[in-house]
Parts: structure tokens; C-alpha cells; sequence
């Protein structure tokens, strides 16, 4: 037997697909296909790498091969990013060159350069959308296009005009962009590269060195500078720095470019002919060898530490310095050092909340007399407490941070004592005696005339602020989640 619910209504008959919608129907097919060819030959993690590396289909890769590549500095291999797409443009740019080059008479009567220039950036857009064009993907591609696009019209490959207008096309598409970590470390990391390279070529010759040398100099100053650029980003997005990427980077990048990129490439050019297994199997060495050092690195002493988060104002002082030593050359440009201090400086000296409060008001985080966070009770939201954990620098699991010095409780709430009483109802029975004596009540239901407190946050209050930040000293007071972001057509309120 049949059954419907609500009265019977017409429905507008679907058009048919467009163009568009069918191109890329097709193009999510054979991204599938690929996919599935691809862990068909390679299964489990490393056939999740693999795919990650061709298609951007990362899942499948276990969290221990994540965190361990995470913690050794080279998250990025798995992020089709400015790295594969550059070894992809480069590598097809070179080879096209050097193969047209050894055609005489090609090389002394046309223009081989720019001819490779345009097979290479024709590659990179076919690379581009098998991995399914992901931000950060159409991130390293307009770069890259711009590098190319600038061969091609005999201007300066690498400069900053070209990584500005690169950020302008990817703004004018989708200006939210601007808010993402990956936006923002990508084009930091970026701008940085080019200043340094910019100084490099500027600045006076001394002996040559060996090829070897400059290659290793490469990676390491590579790794140096992209990490310095990133890291206050990482530590104001994600809480936490890794202090070995230049190493991992320096042992790892020479598999990465020399044997797993380009079997992949080899790999992707003979899957329509059905030869893929070969290019695959020599793939999964080289990720297995890449894996291998990672774990390496992220297993020495130290290779991962915890940062408390930094508030905008200080990341706005970094940004503003370090965009004005990248883009002026003369010698004024280090005048940038001193917002960059003053943010080093406003972020050392930020006093974090004394108390979280979450959204469903009974996940609640009090600072003791220790300085880290303690929960008042195991907490419901737990996505938020790690979070808050995380954000406060602190690497302890959940059920370590229950339980707070002067904490008492029943069964109808906990009481806090120290300088302010603090009072935390979690039965409608508890308010009467709270609103009394509490000066910073959190009340799991609804209080209407608790008129005592200096601060109360009720069911209603919690859920409509998304969430509370609270400071004790010198007199308590409360910010929400809701009145940091504003009241602006972009931010959706969780509680509607």
C-alpha cells in the first residue's frame, strides 16, 4: 500500500540539461572513473593519496597518514594546490621546450617558447578539471596562467603584478575567497617567493656554485620563506605550527617532483589505452617513500606545538607589515617590520576569555587558577569543547579537562567559587537560588525574571548568540559569537 503525505500539487516538469550541465556531467563522470581505476590498482590509504594527487577525491586515506603528513609540514601534497600545478604546467612547459628545441628547424625559425607555453597551460587546464577545480586548485591555475599567459606575451613571468592580478580575477569570481586559509596562506606564501627571488636577482653575485648546492638552497629557502609567510595564518586558523616543514620539505620534495607527480602524469597519459597498472604500482612506491619520511619527521621531539589563537587585530598588524616588505624594493621596505612586531606583540599580550559558554548552554569552560580551561561538566557539544581546546593552544583530550578547583555540583546544577560566584542550572529547579547569589549565572532553560546576575545566559540567550565568550575581571561581562560576526546578509543564525 501506497501512502502520501499533505495534499496532492503540481510539479514543474525539469528542462532539459543544458550544455553546461551536460559537460559537466561528463567531466564528473570520468573524474569517477578515474577514480575508481586508480583504487581498483591501489587500494586503501595509499590509493587515497594517489587520488587525491590526480583526481581531489582524498577520501580513503587514513587519519594516521593525514596527521602524519600534517605534522611533518607537507599537508599540501594532498591539496591539489600551487605545487602539483606547477610541476604539472612546469613539467609539460620543459619537456615540450626541450623537445621542440631539438628540432633545429623548428628552434631557429618559431617561437618554441611560447608554442610550449600554451601546451602547458592547455595541460594545466585539463588538469585543472580532473581534479574537479577545486578553490584552491583555480587558485594555482589563474597563477599559473598568468605566468604562462606572460611568456606568451613577452612580459616578466614571475612578478608581482602578475600575482596581484591573479588575486584580483579570483576576487572578482568569488570575494569570499578572501576570508578562506587557503586563500590567504596560498597567496601570502606566494608574494613572499617572489620578494625573495626579486632580492635574489637584484643583489650582487658572488662565486658560482654547484648545481647540487643550488638545488638543495632551492628547496630549503623554498621551504623557509613559504613557511614563515604561512605560519600566522596557520596559527590564527588552525591553533598550531609545525617546526620541522623545512626538513620534511628538503627530504620529501625531491620524491614528490622527481618520481610521484611524474608517475601520475604517466599514469593519467596511458589510462585511455588501459596500461595504467605499471605507472600506478611505481606511484605507490613513491607515496609509500614520501609517507615514510613524513612519519619521520612528525615522530622527532617537538615537530608539533599548540598556539593559542591570536585575535584579528594582530593578524591584521602581521598582514599589513608583511604585505608592505613584499611589495616595495627600496629600502623603506623594512619599515614593515614594526606592524609585524606590534602584531607579534598584540598577540602575546591577548587575555583570553575567562569563561566559554556554547550554544546549547550546557557545555560550559572556566579558566582556573592554572590557565587552561576546565569544563564544568562533561560537556554535550563536543565538536566545541575540542575546538575550544584547540583555540586555547591546550593538547588535552576532553575527559582530562572535567572538573575545576572550587567546583561543587548536584543534581540540579554546579556552583563555582573564587573571586565570582559562578553558577551553572541545569534544572529549572536550581534559577531560584542561583539568581540570588550568583554573579554569573548559565542556565540550561529558559529564565525570564532573574534580574540579580551580572551576567546570565539563558537556553534562549545561548542559542541565539551561538555561543559566549566571558571576562571576570574587573567586572564580568559577555560577547557572543553573534555580535563578533555582526548583523551583516552573509552570517545565517544557527538558532533559526
Amino acid at each position: 500500500m501506497d501512502f502520501a503525505y499533505g495534499r496532492a500539487h503540481p510539479v514543474l516538469v525539469a528542462e532539459p540539461p543544458g550544455l553546461w550541465e551536460r559537460t559537466g556531467t561528463a567531466v564528473e563522470a570520468l573524474r569517477l572513473a578515474m577514480t575508481r581505476r586508480i583504487q581498483s590498482v591501489l587500494p586503501d590509504s595509499i590509493g587515497g593519496i594517489a587520488s587525491a594527487l590526480i583526481t581531489g577525491e582524498r577520501g580513503g586515506i587514513t587519519e594516521e597518514d593525514e596527521a602524519a603528513l600534517r605534522d611533518a609540514g607537507l599537508a599540501h601534497v594532498l591539496a591539489i594546490a600551487g605545487l602539483h600545478m606547477a610541476l604539472v604546467g612546469g613539467g609539460v612547459f620543459w619537456l615540450l621546450r626541450a623537445g621542440l628545441a631539438a628540432v633545429p628547424a623548428l628552434a631557429l625559425r618559431y617561437p618554441i617558447k611560447k608554442w610550449a607555453a600554451a601546451g602547458a597551460l592547455a595541460a594545466s587546464c585539463f588538469y585543472l578539471v580532473i581534479s574537479g577545480a577545486s578553490p584552491s586548485a583555480m587558485r594555482a591555475f589563474v597563477m599559473l596562467a598568468m605566468v604562462m599567459i606572460a611568456i606568451l606575451l613577452d612580459r616578466p613571468a614571475l612578478s608581482m603584478r602578475s600575482l596581484a592580478l591573479a588575486a584580483a580575477v579570483l576576487l572578482l569570481a568569488r570575494p569570499q575567497d578572501i576570508a578562506e586559509p587557503g586563500f590567504q596562506m596560498s597567496f601570502a606564501a606566494v608574494a613572499a617567493l617572489i620578494a625573495v627571488a626579486e632580492w635574489e636577482a637584484s643583489r650582487e653575485r658572488t662565486a658560482p656554485r654547484g648545481r647540487l648546492y643550488r638545488w638543495i638552497q632551492g628547496i630549503v629557502i623554498t621551504s623557509l620563506v613559504g613557511s614563515l609567510a604561512t605560519l600566522p595564518f596557520a596559527i590564527f586558523h588552525f591553533g598550531r605550527a609545525t617546526h620541522y616543514a623545512v626538513l620534511g620539505n628538503l627530504i620529501a620534495m625531491p620524491v614528490k617532483g622527481l618520481w610521484v607527480m611524474p608517475a601520475a602524469a604517466l599514469s593519467v597519459a596511458l589510462m585511455p589505452f588501459g596500461l595504467e597498472s605499471a605507472p600506478l604500482h611505481l606511484l605507490a612506491q613513491g607515496i609509500a617513500v614520501m609517507l615514510a619520511m613524513g612519519r619521520w619527521v612528525a615522530g622527532l621531539p617537538g615537530a608539533v606545538s599548540l598556539a593559542p589563537a591570536m585575535p584579528m587585530a594582530a593578524l591584521l598588524l602581521i598582514t599589513a607589515g608583511g604585505l608592505w616588505l613584499v611589495i616595495w624594493r627600496a629600502r623603506w621596505r623594512w619599515w614593515g617590520t614594526a606592524p609585524v612586531l606590534m602584531g607579534v606583540l598584540v598577540a602575546w599580550a591577548a587575555h583570553p576569555p575567562d569563561m566559554l559558554v556554547g550554544s546549547d548552554a550546557r557545555t560550559v569552560a572556566i579558566r582556573g587558577s592554572d590557565g587552561l580551561l576546565h569544563f564544568v561538566k562533561k560537556p554535550g557539544d563536543k565538536y566545541a569543547a575540542r575546538d575550544w581546546l584547540r583555540r586555547d593552544g591546550d593538547a588535552r583530550d576532553i575527559a582530562a579537562a572535567v572538573g575545576v578547583s572550587g567546583l561543587k555540583c548536584d543534581g540540579v546544577g554546579c556552583v563555582v567559587k573564587g573571586k565570582v560566584l559562578i553558577a551553572v542550572s541545569l534544572r529549572p529547579e536550581a534559577l531560584g537560588e542561583d539568581c540570588a547569589r550568583a554573579q554569573v549565572l548559565v542556565s540550561a532553560a529558559q529564565a525570564t525574571n532573574c534580574k540579580g546576575p551580572a551576567v546570565m545566559i539563558d537556553q534562549k540567550a545561548a542559542a541565539e548568540g551561538e555561543g559566549w565568550a566571558i571576562t571576570l575581571s574587573p567586572t564580568p561581562k559577555a560577547e557572543s559569537v553573534r555580535q563578533v560576526r555582526g548583523e551583516r546578509p552573509w552570517v545565517v543564525s544557527t538558532a533559526e
